[in-house]
């Protein structure tokens, strides 16, 4: 992926995590004094570093938003049917699918719905015509664009775009505040404010290395040992753990019954089972009860 003129692309090199909650004054003060020792600070070989923090959930905040709307009756479209599998997708405790489900299919239909009064009654449909068209549109449907933002920071995040970064921050902002989200609002107004009361050398040297996005393979015992040190609780992993049994035959969910007398470590070890199951050809049409395929008339699926 290109990167805008000027923006910096460094070659990173990823330390070990620092196995430390940030949820208090002491553990936040043992991130930055490791950050200080890892960085070369501490050693003398720069005086200061930019530090930045993960990105807020800002697709959890939409489907939340919009779950009572659309969203809900959208997931049940895709067989989340049971009070955990609906729960487990609003919460998007799997990004990536929630990723694919809401910014990809949902996304997909809503756009095929807003055209389609458009093409209806045109006798020679074009994207230039479409765009004066909806304009003139009243119907608050129209107005989405919140989703849109969260496609373009990941694309900012992804192609080291600082400036498309910083747009689609500030157009999805007032959704923290329709979520009552006051430490996510505090966050983006203190960022604003500190950047502008930079010296305008310094904001530049911020703007330019303020999205660094570079791709790292991962080997499938990594992506293990990685899932093991997430902290889920025997709860949630027992939500997704049965999310995806209801989606296989008999003979694989009486394979996995009496999951919820399991420990951490015994539960973890099952999910990655079942996922591995359904990624690999193991699990071929026979073993799943349901078969899905995309319809291109909205929230349509067949069975």
């Amino acid at each position: 992926m290109r990167a805008d003129e000027g923006v910096n692309v460094p070659e990173i090199f990823i330390p070990d995590p620092l196995n430390v909650n940030p949820n208090t004054t002491t553990n936040i003060e043992k991130v930055f004094l490791n950050i200080k020792k890892i960085s070369g600070i501490e050693d003398g070989i720069r005086k200061w570093v930019v530090v930045t923090c993960d990105e807020m959930n800002m697709l959890r905040a939409f489907v939340e938003l919009n779950w009572d709307i659309d969203l809900k009756q959208f997931a049940i479209s895709q067989e989340y049917k049971t009070e955990n599998q609906l729960s487990y997708f609003k919460k998007c405790h799997d990004h990536h699918k929630s990723w694919d489900s809401v910014c990809n299919i949902y996304r997909r239909a809503m756009a095929m719905e807003l055209m389609w009064p458009y093409v209806k009654y045109s006798s020679n449909p074009s994207v230039e015509e479409y765009l004066v068209w909806v304009k003139g549109q009243t119907d608050p449907r129209y107005q989405i664009k919140f989703e849109q933002a969260i496609i373009n920071y990941r694309k900012a995040i992804r192609e080291n775009n600082p400036l498309l970064k910083s747009a689609a921050r500030r157009v999805f902002s007032p959704v923290w505040s329709a979520r009552h989200h006051p430490i996510y609002r505090f966050i983006e107004v203190a960022d604003e404010v500190q950047l502008l009361q930079l010296d305008p050398i310094i904001r530049d040297l911020v703007e330019r290395n303020c999205t660094i996005s570079w791709s790292i393979p991962i080997t499938k015992q990594e992506a293990i040992k990685q899932i093991s040190k997430v902290t889920m609780t025997n709860p949630e992993i027992i939500c997704k753990i049965e999310t995806l049994l209801e989606q296989a035959s008999d003979s694989v969910r009486k394979k996995y019954h009496g999951i919820k007398s399991k420990k951490c470590s015994e539960l973890l070890v099952i999910l990655e089972e079942i996922r591995s199951l359904f990624n690999s050809d193991e699990l071929d049409d026979s073993e799943c009860t349901e078969n899905f395929e995309i319809k291109p008339d909205g929230f349509k699926y067949s069975v």
